[in-house]
């Protein structure tokens, strides 16, 4: 909800930009619904936070869209927080999120962070000594941990293991975005559900999806996770040919609107699904406004989370 202070803007998009400048500026409008609606949700993606915070990203169902939520969701939070957060590739298997984001200048994984990470335990390792290990991206001023491409390698990373990689990151990063693997069974992954803040189930309108999804969810209750799911983030993403049970939709989704906190879409964008690097500014329009209110509602929620006193908005008339 737009702040009391909005009387105060002037739209900057929309017809009724196009009349201020129409009018040599005699005539300034206020912002519409929409305009107002992405500036809240922009302030919101980067409230502040008291303590190092983590999102998981988690359906063990293949092909759900978990890397592409992790790196576009790390994105729009690192742009809005103007950094400090990292996408962490804690696939049990050989993960993705290295393909799928800019190259760094280090070939370097999670596992060679975890044989050096002696030298962060003892409080010798800073920031620079973490850079290597780590693969900036320009844009969204984030930065990814890439998953060992051989995956017995990877099958050394257990829940001890997991414990220390997310203490060494939490060192230097606020909030850390974890792709979660496949494997519900897997020690890194219920590590992973352990040190969670907020959850984001991504999924397609599909039954092994959904079903995938419930089963997640009834495995985090049974660990005791239940504000994990009150306040989880369900998003539904769409990719081109794959078939959408349209009779069963809204029973789904109603079913989700009433287990989890929301239920956002991301609409079908072809630079995600041609599978290649992913940029956050080569999406169309569409897509990045709702990659923007998934880093607002998630950032809100984390905010809430951290500190139930303070409320999402703090602005007021006098400020």
């Amino acid at each position: 909800m737009a702040s009391p202070g909005d009387h105060r803007l002037v739209a900057s998009e929309g017809w009724r930009r196009r009349l201020a400048r129409a009018t040599l500026g005699l005539v300034k409008l206020r912002p519409g619904k929409e305009e107002l609606s992405r500036l809240d949700d922009e302030r919101d993606a980067g409230l502040q936070l008291s303590r190092p915070m983590t999102v998981a990203v988690a359906n063990h169902k293949g092909s759900a869209g978990k890397t592409p939520v992790v790196a576009l969701l790390a994105a729009i939070l690192g742009e809005h927080r103007g950094g400090g957060v990292v996408a962490w590739d804690n696939n049990e298997n050989q993960g993705t999120l290295g393909l799928r984001t800019a190259v760094g200048r280090f070939p370097t994984t999670a596992v060679d962070l975890l044989d050096s990470a002696e030298l962060f335990e003892t409080g010798r390792g800073g920031t620079g000594d973490l850079g290597r290990f780590l693969r900036h991206q320009q844009v969204g001023k984030f930065d990814v941990l890439a998953s060992a491409e051989d995956s017995r390698s990877m099958r050394m990373i257990g829940h001890d293991e997991f414990m220390r990689l997310h203490a060494i990151l939490s060192r230097f990063y606020q909030l850390i975005v974890v792709d979660t693997g496949n494997s519900l069974l897997a020690p890194n992954w219920t590590a992973a559900a352990d040190t969670a803040d907020v959850l984001v189930i991504p999924l397609r309108w599909s039954y092994d999806h959904v079903r995938s999804a419930q089963q997640m969810i009834v495995q985090l209750h049974e660990m005791g996770r239940d504000d994990l799911v009150r306040n989880a983030v369900t998003v539904i993403s769409h990719v081109r040919g794959a078939a959408v049970d349209r009779e069963n939709a809204p029973k789904w989704r109603e079913w989700f609107e009433e287990n989890t906190a929301e239920v956002l879409e991301i609409p079908y964008d072809p630079h995600i699904d041609a599978g290649s690097r992913l940029s956050f500014d080569r999406l169309a329009a569409p897509t990045q406004r709702a990659f923007l209110c998934l880093g607002a509602t998630v950032s809100r929620t984390l905010a809430d989370i951290d500190n139930p006193y303070l409320t999402a908005s703090p602005t007021t008339e006098g400020n």
